[in-house]
C-alpha cells in the first residue's frame, strides 16, 4: 500500500497547484529513521543503543531508537517546564526543586547520562537565578517557637527549603566528582558506592557526568560565593587543581575557576579558605609531588588587593588611631555619646549593604598574606623542586614589599642559598635578586647582611643577557652592610 505526501505548492498560469506524491512505506520508514539517527549524532548522545547486527528483528532496533528519542524529548520538556515554574515564582514553586534533583539520578538506561547532565546544568542555572544575595543561617529553636506574621513564615519556609535543596544538590555534585577521582570522600560512603556501582552507566558515562558536575560546581563558586555551602564547594575543587591527580578536564575547569576567584574577589573568606587548602596540600605533598598549578594560581592575586596588610599601611593605621584617640579625649560626654551612636549606625549600614569593614578587610588580607608566604617558605625549605622554583620565586618577587619584617632574616638566608644553586635559569636568579633588593630597600634596611652575592648575580645576568654566547661570572670583594 502506498502513502501520499504533499509537496510544495507550484504556481502555474492557472493558479497555485498542490502536487501530491505517492511513496512506499519502506521509503518513509527509512527516511524517518535516518533523520532520527542524524538528530542523535548532532545532539551528541552518549546513551547505549541496541546493536542492529545483534538485534533479531530490524524493526525492534528502529522501535528502540524511536522510543529512546521520545523518552528523551519528554524528559527534556519536563525539566524545562519545572525550571520555568521555579524561576517565575520561586516562593511558591520551590517544592519542584526536589523533582529536578530526582532527574540527576535518572535510572532509564536509554537516556540516563543525557538527562542527568541536563538536570545538573539546569539546577545550577536555577539556583544562580533564585538564590538571594546573602547567607541564610539556620534558625534557632527560640526563633522557631516565636509566632511571626504570615509573610515572614512564608519567607522562612522558602529560605530553609532553598538551603536544604541546595545542600543536597551540592552533595550530589561532589559524589559524582569523587566517584571518578577516587579521592577521600567527605560524603556518605553508601551513596558514593551506589554511584560507582551504577549499572545503568558505563565508565565513560561516569567520567562525562563527573566533568559536568565539576563545571556546575565551578559555576556555583563563581556566582554564589556569598551563599551557603561555598566552603564545601571550595574544599571539593581546590585539591583537584593538579591534572595528575584527577581528570584533565576537571583540573582545567578548577584551575580557571580558582584564578578567577583570586583575581575578582581578592581578600575574601572564600579565598582564604582556598589558600588554606593549598597550604595543607603543600604540607602533605613533598619531594616534587606538589603540582605546579597549586603555586601558579597564587600569582593571580594583585598587590593592590593586599596592600592594606603591609607594614606601611599598618603603621599609617596606627598613627590614625592615635590621632582619633587624642581627638576623642577632648570631646564632652554628650559628644562622645553621639560619636558612639554614629559609629554603631555606620556598622549597621555596612551590614545592610553587605560591605566589609576596613578592620575585617585588613584581617582577611593579613591572614591571606600569611598563608601565601607559608606556602612559599615551606616549598623553599622542604622541597625546592626545580619545577616549583620559578613560580615560587616569581611570587616572592611580586609580594616581597608586603612581607612582615619578622620573616626578613630567614628569607634572606634562603635566597642567598638558592641563588648559588646550579641549574637555575637567568630569570629565576633575577627573581631572587629582585626579592632580596626589595627587602633591603624597605624595612629591611635594618638588617646586617652582605648582599655581595646578589650584586654578582645581577651583574653576571646582565652580561649574559647582552652576550649570550660569552658566559662570565662576576666576583666582588666582601663589603659591610648595615
Amino acid at each position: 500500500m502506498k502513502r501520499r505526501k504533499r509537496l510544495l505548492p507550484v504556481k502555474t498560469s492557472l493558479g497555485w497547484d498542490h502536487p501530491i506524491a505517492a511513496l512506499e512505506n519502506s521509503t518513509l520508514e527509512y527516511e524517518e529513521s535516518e533523520e532520527e539517527e542524524n538528530d542523535e549524532i548532532e545532539a551528541g548522545e552518549e546513551e547505549t543503543v541496541p546493536d542492529p547486527e545483534k538485534a533479531e528483528d530490524p524493526e525492534t532496533y528502529v522501535q528502540s531508537i524511536v522510543r529512546s528519542r521520545r523518552t528523551l524529548c519528554s524528559k527534556k520538556a519536563e525539566i524545562a517546564n519545572l525550571c520555568c515554574s521555579v524561576v517565575q515564582n520561586p516562593s511558591e514553586n520551590y517544592a519542584k526543586l526536589r523533582q529536578l534533583r530526582n532527574f540527576c539520578v535518572e535510572i532509564d538506561s536509554s537516556c540516563a547520562v543525557t538527562v542527568r547532565k541536563l538536570a545538573m546544568i539546569s539546577l545550577a542555572t536555577v539556583f544562580k537565578d533564585i538564590a538571594p544575595g546573602y547567607y541564610i543561617r539556620e534558625l534557632t529553636d527560640e526563633e522557631k517557637a516565636v509566632k511571626v506574621a504570615k509573610d515572614t513564615r512564608a519567607l522562612r519556609d522558602f529560605e530553609q527549603s532553598l538551603v536544604n535543596n541546595y545542600q543536597h544538590y551540592v552533595g550530589l555534585l561532589e559524589r559524582y566528582v569523587q566517584a571518578v577521582s577516587g579521592s577521600q570522600p567527605s560524603v556518605s560512603a553508601s551513596s558514593l558506592k551506589k554511584l560507582k556501582n551504577d549499572r545503568e552507566i558505563n565508565q565513560a558515562g561516569m567520567e562525562a557526568l563527573a566533568v559536568t558536575a565539576a563545571k556546575c560546581m565551578c559555576t556555583l563558586v563563581q556566582n554564589l560565593s556569598h551563599f551557603n555551602c561555598s566552603k564545601q564547594l571550595v574544599q571539593a575543587l581546590v585539591p583537584r587543581l593538579d591534572s595528575k591527580q584527577c581528570n584533565g578536564d576537571i583540573a582545567k575547569a578548577c584551575a580557571e575557576t580558582v584564578r578567577e576567584m583570586f583575581t575578582q574577589h581578592g581578600a575574601s573568606e572564600v579565598n582564604v579558605e582556598a589558600v588554606t587548602i593549598i597550604n595543607k596540600v603543600a604540607k602533605t605533598r613533598r619531594d616534587g609531588r606538589l603540582g605546579v598549578s597549586f603555586v601558579e594560581v597564587l600569582l593571580c592575586f594583585e598587590t593592590s588587593q593586599l596592600a592594606e596588610a603591609s607594614a606601611a599601611a599598618a603603621s599609617a593605621r596606627k598613627e590614625q588611631k592615635e590621632k582619633e584617640r587624642e581627638a576623642k579625649a577632648k570631646l564632652s560626654r554628650k559628644e562622645k555619646k553621639n560619636l558612639k551612636a554614629s559609629k554603631k549606625l555606620d556598622r549597621e549600614m555596612l551590614e545592610v549593604q553587605a560591605t566589609e569593614s576596613r578592620d575585617k578587610r585588613v584581617k582577611l588580607q593579613t591572614e591571606l598574606l600569611k598563608l601565601i608566604f607559608s606556602v612559599y617558605f615551606r616549598i623553599l625549605k622542604h622541597s625546592p623542586h626545580k619545577s616549583l622554583l620559578p613560580a615560587v620565586l616569581e611570587g616572592l618577587a611580586k609580594f616581597a614589599h608586603l612581607i612582615n619584617i619578622d620573616f626578613f632574616g630567614d628569607l634572606f638566608q634562603l635566597l642567598d642559598s638558592i641563588v648559588s644553586m646550579s641549574g637555575l635559569s637567568t630569570r629565576e636568579r633575577l627573581h631572587c635578586v629582585l626579592t632580596a633588593f626589595q627587602i633591603l630597600s624597605g624595612h629591611g634596611q635594618t638588617l646586617t647582611v652582605d648582599p655581595r652575592q646578589f650584586y654578582c648575580t645581577s651583574i653576571s645576568a646582565c652580561w649574559n643577557c647582552a652576550h649570550p654566547k660569552v658566559k662570565v661570572s662576576c666576583t666582588l670583594p666582601r663589603i659591610a652592610w648595615g
